[in-house]
């Protein structure tokens, strides 16, 4: 038998393991018949045209915490693949990932799917980083952003291993 919920220090309870009220199994099944299993036994209706509905609530924060070794592989200088003699750097601070600029830096919020975003950007207006990791061990890293010429604008860096 397996929990029914993942959790790791530091991220969120992840739900992998859901009942239904009626099943004649939930008795035998020592985590379904927990008294924290109370709120994954989902009530079964039955509606009058013959079918069943069931209603499951998720909620997730909106930004998740990234490892601090994955923001120590993406900080470092990047080429923009088009002009070899653009580049951009990142660094770390406070275990999340920083674009370097003129003043100090721009910070980015990991939102999954290996995306970032610049926080408390109005709306309308966004700055994402997508990070692939390459079989050759470097990284390729999408850039799109609108800023206040409303216009999308990408752009595609690459890190050498």
């Amino acid at each position: 038998m397996h929990s029914p919920t993942t959790t790791a220090k530091g991220y969120q309870s992840l739900v992998t393991q859901l009942y239904f009220s009626g099943d004649s199994h939930i008795g035998k099944d020592p985590y379904a018949s927990s008294a924290s299993a109370k709120s994954r036994v989902l009530t079964v209706q039955k509606l009058p045209n013959g079918t069943n509905k069931v209603v499951y609530d998720v909620g997730m924060a909106e930004l998740l915490p990234v490892e601090a070794a994955t923001i120590d592989k993406l900080v470092g200088v990047y080429t923009n693949a088009a002009d070899k003699k653009k580049s951009i750097s990142f660094f770390k601070k406070d275990n999340t990932i920083w674009l370097k600029n003129e003043a100090f830096g721009n910070r980015f919020q990991y939102v999954g799917n290996n995306f970032f975003e610049e926080a408390n950007n109005p709306p309308g207006y966004y700055w994402r980083l997508q990070f692939e990791f390459k079989p050759s061990g470097g990284i390729q890293l999408n850039e799109s952003y609108i800023d206040n010429d409303l216009v999308k604008h990408d752009a595609v860096y690459l890190k050498k291993s």
